[in-house]
């Protein structure tokens, strides 16, 4: 008997489960960055030239180049408007225009990278900024130059106080005996 147990615990010993922890898999590499398509380059690029001034009617080329970069060439006003802009592709920012409107060759605005146009609102397509640039300061009057007064009892006025009356009783004192009141009131009967 003591030989079967033997065996018994011998055997459950020698099959025991060997559990072993394994790593997790590596979490999936991001997937590769997006470059804008077509329509969304030309909305970027018809938005900053009509932020500008410009009447823009139709898109004459619209093309990427080897850095990623689109080269969008708009026209309108009957050929009197003409703009060519360069964007990111990744991002869509403007990295150089050449604008000609109605009153010749506009100076080239180029924006500081990173920094979004002011008020201007994104063209659709385009996601607007994480964090919106802060409004400015509203004009705000002067603080006042003396303080407020403190946010307690009234002090005492220095004026002389009026005399105080006594107080009336506030029970009536009983009548004297034999001097009225009510009748057998303190006379015996």
């Amino acid at each position: 008997m003591l030989s079967k147990r033997l065996l018994a615990v011998l055997v459950v010993t020698l099959s025991a489960c060997v559990v072993a922890a394994h790593p997790s898999p590596p979490p999936p590499a991001p997937p590769p960055p997006r470059i804008l398509a077509a329509p969304e380059a030309v909305a970027v690029a018809t938005h900053f030239a009509r932020s500008r001034g410009l009447v823009v009617d139709y898109t004459i080329t619209a093309r990427a180049d080897s850095r990623s970069r689109w080269h969008v060439e708009l026209g309108g006003a009957g050929g009197r408007d003409h703009a060519l802009v360069v964007l990111d592709g990744y991002t869509g920012r403007i990295l150089q225009a050449r604008l000609r409107g109605p009153r010749g060759e506009l100076p080239p605005e180029t924006p500081q990278p990173g920094t979004p146009e002011p008020g201007a609102t994104p063209p659709p397509g385009v996601s607007p900024p994480a964090n919106p640039p802060p409004a400015p300061p509203a004009n705000r009057p002067a603080p006042p130059t003396t303080p407020p007064p403190p946010q307690t009892s009234p002090p005492p006025s220095t004026s002389p106080a009026p005399p105080t009356s006594p107080a009336p009783p506030t029970s009536p004192a009983p009548p004297p005996e034999g001097q009225g009141g009510a009748p057998g009131a303190g006379e015996p009967t």
